[in-house]
């Protein structure tokens, strides 16, 4: 595994126009006004005054252009596994192919111990996944006491928007893979090999890394 400081997630230029070409094939713009069907237009009730506003905006994703699922996130999906392994992550990763009925938005990923959690709105643990394996009740009953966490708690990261659905997936694979690979010593908060420590916080840190890539070189290079 490549030491942290020597990563450098990049892509090159004939790979980078690759995959723009590939994420203009599952960005659709939306359809205009006059192309919906009254069921599907919005109405507002109410008036606004646009006398004092000199600017309106409107988001782009999933509003003015909506993505094809679960192709988008295939292809997302692909490329992160892509430039992790070129950063020292195991060739066998490759193998790993995306699964659209396992993430869920709204996550909670425990950076400490590695688990994904279903969390209601105030704070208590429904379910908890390491990996891909489901967590028993005594055992989240130790990790977290009473079943509870603080959402504010740094130690924790909410995936809630659809772009998180292939990081969900990813991270509970590369966890999976880690955990039961024979040469792998799994560890409270990461796992070992020789004197390597591989922290579930420094895997989930390398992936974040990732996702800026696609975010500013990828998405940013596109004109849709």
């Amino acid at each position: 595994m490549a030491k942290k400081q020597s990563l450098n997630f990049s892509f090159g230029n004939d790979e980078l126009e690759s995959f723009v070409n590939q994420y203009k094939s599952v960005a659709v713009k939306e359809m205009t006004h006059s192309q919906r069907s009254i069921d599907e237009r919005v109405y507002v009730n109410r008036t606004v005054n646009m006398d004092k506003i000199h600017f309106v905006g409107f988001d782009m994703d999933y509003t003015l252009v909506e993505y094809k699922s679960p192709e988008y996130e295939i292809l997302a999906f692909d490329m992160m596994v892509k430039l992790l392994m070129r950063n020292g992550y195991p060739e066998e990763l490759a193998q790993l192919q995306y699964d659209a009925s396992f993430p869920l938005r709204g996550l909670y990923f425990d950076r400490i111990y590695g688990n994904l959690l279903k969390v209601d709105c105030f704070g208590n643990i429904l379910r908890c996944i390491h990996g891909f394996e489901h967590v028993a009740g005594n055992e989240i009953e130790r990790l977290y006491p009473n079943k509870y966490v603080q959402p504010s708690e740094d130690r924790f990261y909410i995936l809630n928007t659809l772009f998180h659905l292939p990081e969900t997936y990813i991270i509970a694979a590369i966890i999976d893979y880690f955990d039961h690979h024979p040469d792998y010593e799994k560890t409270p908060e990461g796992v070992r090999r020789g004197t390597l420590l591989l922290s579930y916080k420094s895997i989930y840190q390398d992936l974040r890394s990732v996702v800026d890539v696609l975010h500013n070189e990828v998405l940013g290079s596109c004109n849709l």
